[in-house]
């Protein structure tokens, strides 16, 4: 339990960089994704396409901002954006979702009991786990701008502003759903990005979900929220009837 809590904590930490794993353009049609024994689907937002190779200079991006124990198996653009950001390379997603998970649960079956520990330590440690003050928040700046500074080959400097709760909107046996302002800066400037980060029980297996909107308005709120809902009641849906199909 001790250890599926710290890795709690990596995915929120995850979430504040704000900025996956390099695909493959051969499979980005497939959203069934083997963790470890166990088989798990995530089907796209609706009207969101899983991308690839295609997009390496998106993806490359958020490959060297990923902890080093998370490992992300789908990222997710408006699929009516996708020649924009295909041609335009300057062209950074202002909305996007990720799925990843722990490389070092991968392997871990988890309960249903352990599941909802997960959810009231996350209501209870939020300001503490996200603390930029922590010495994880400190490595996690240096990890981050290090590799960001490789890919570039130029330093590159990136700060966490501490992230404003903004609550629990979806918690249920299958979903623990929050929403979150993020704020950092690269190189001084300054980005605010809202976002979703939520835990999601599927086929004994712990997965990380998340959806951003950068620079966002008030009517964001409320439309992020019923976006999440929708997307992890699909991949929850999904799942059932892999497992059906599979007995």
């Amino acid at each position: 339990m001790k250890q599926l809590l710290g890795v709690a904590t990596l995915a929120l930490a995850c979430a504040m960089t704000a900025l996956g794993q390099m695909g493959d353009e051969n499979a980005a049609a497939s959203d069934v994704f083997d963790i470890g024994s166990r088989k798990v689907q995530v089907p796209p937002p609706v009207g969101f396409t899983k991308i690839g190779l295609r997009f390496g200079h998106i993806l490359s991006v958020q490959a060297a901002a990923e902890p080093a124990d998370n490992e992300i198996f789908a990222l997710h653009l408006p699929t009516d954006r996708l020649p924009k950001y295909a041609s335009d390379y300057d062209r950074s997603p202002d909305f996007y979702t990720k799925v990843s998970v722990s490389r070092i649960g991968r392997d871990e079956d988890i309960t249903p009991a352990e599941f909802t520990a997960v959810g009231a330590y996350i209501e209870k440690e939020f300001a503490k786990m996200t603390s930029t003050n922590s010495p994880a928040m400190a490595a996690s700046q240096r990890y981050v701008s290090k590799n960001l500074s490789d890919l570039k080959e130029s330093k590159v400097k990136v700060k966490f502003d501490q992230p404003e709760n903004l609550g629990v909107f979806d918690k249920n046996a299958r979903v623990h759903s929050t929403l979150t302002l993020l704020n950092l800066s690269v190189n001084k400037v300054q980005y605010k990005f809202l976002a979703t980060v939520s835990f999601v029980y599927v086929n004994m297996r712990l997965i990380y979900v998340y959806a951003y909107k950068r620079d966002p308005r008030e009517a964001d709120i409320e439309m992020l929220r019923e976006f999440t809902k929708k997307w992890t009641a699909s991949i929850i849906a999904a799942n059932e009837e892999l497992t059906a199909k599979s007995r």
